[in-house]
């Protein structure tokens, strides 16, 4: 009942309809404000372990525009007083998310694998949660879009009774500088962790993906799979050239990726050899991406989630059997969130159909 409760709050937000909940004892409020929020995806993924590699931070992006009684934009709130934040608020199955503090092993590995060291309940680009104790966060103003914006909250698909909740909601509050409340509303932020390999990389799985030292058989499902990714990674590529190249820029072990995991204890970034442009637009910059030598094959079809820039291009070479291409079009599944495509990398496709390797959001191109 609580996703199609909140699916509802997501065509009202659609169309431009906002719902306000009662303001503090004291301060009055200005019905004929009106604040539209929303989230800057549709679904936003995120990794559900991060021990191992990493595809996606917990990263959505929340964006609010406030309009004023004579029916105009505000373009200038500093001139005009005003401030919007944005806090938990309980759905009506009074699941709520103020914090992410337990519930994803992102903030153990976040400095090897993004170079920053920041505190539990922060995100990559300076927004938080509002914690335990619910205090409200602000949104930064950007004048070029005409939009307040929180870039970048770690927000986790599990609530704070530890129920899985993909659809939970932000409560937006505008105030002027006296704290009078303008207007508010109700927000989705999607987010989900459901990207997953197991049906082919679960140790003892799918034969053709055992790699040739064998599975890795850790203990945890989560790790194992994702071990076993990194073995494969080894098999294909170590000894090649650019492989080791591109290992030695990443700070990673000269033996390979499983060894940089399992001697090393350092997780792997995957966008430290295979670009991500939704990782890279997501993080606007927060995000270091070593670039090198492109590994193509003259039989591919390139796929790209959007046209890349020429400085920036860099290619992923996976080779997909046509026996296989089922169960990469589950990949990854939508058991929860029906409506989610979370694919966070471009896949070169090694098949005789390339169609069979696509998604909504992607674009083809034949390579030459």
């Amino acid at each position: 009942m609580r996703k199609f409760v909140n699916l509802a709050a997501i065509t009202l937000l659609a169309l431009g309809l906002s719902w306000a909940a009662a303001p503090a004892a004291g301060n009055a409020v200005r019905t004929a404000w009106t604040l539209v929020g929303w989230n800057n995806l549709g679904m936003h993924c995120m990794d559900a372990d991060y021990s191992v590699f990493s595809i996606l931070p917990p990263f959505n992006t929340i964006h609010a525009q406030l309009i004023d009684p004579s029916g105009l934009l505000v373009t200038n709130p500093a001139a005009r007083g005003v401030t919007v934040t944005y806090q938990g608020v309980a759905d009506p199955a009074l699941s709520i998310n103020r914090t992410s503090a337990g519930k994803t092993n992102f903030w153990d590995w976040v400095k090897p694998l993004y170079g920053a060291a920041v505190p539990v309940d922060m995100g990559l680009a300076g927004h938080a949660m509002p914690g335990t104790s619910n205090v409200p966060q602000p949104l930064d103003f950007d004048p070029a879009s005409g939009w307040f914006i929180a870039t970048g909250i770690p927000i986790t698909p599990i609530d704070d009774a530890y129920a899985a909740n993909p659809y939970p909601l932000m409560h937006l509050v505008a105030k002027d500088t006296a704290g009078n409340v303008l207007a508010t509303t109700d927000i989705v932020l999607p987010v989900s962790a459901e990207m997953d390999c197991r049906a082919c990389h679960s140790s003892g799985s799918a034969p053709a993906a055992r790699p040739t030292r064998g599975w890795a058989w850790d203990a945890d499902g989560q790790r194992d799979y994702r071990l076993n990714i990194l073995l494969a990674h080894d098999d294909r590529q170590l000894g090649d050239g650019v492989y080791a190249t591109t290992l030695a820029a990443a700070g990673y072990s000269s033996r390979g990726l499983y060894a940089t995991v399992a001697s090393n204890g350092t997780p792997v970034l995957c966008a430290a050899c295979h670009l991500s442009d939704p990782l890279l637009l997501v993080l606007a910059g927060h995000l270091p991406v070593t670039v090198t030598t492109p590994l193509l094959a003259s039989n591919a079809t390139l796929v790209f989630f959007s046209p890349p820039s020429s400085s920036t291009r860099f290619f992923n070479r996976v080779s997909i059997p046509e026996s296989r291409s089922s169960a990469v079009s589950a990949c990854p599944p939508a058991t929860v969130t029906s409506f989610a495509t979370c694919a966070p990398l471009a896949i070169a496709c090694f098949t005789t159909s390339p169609a069979r390797c696509r998604s909504p959001s992607l674009v083809t191109v034949p390579v030459r």
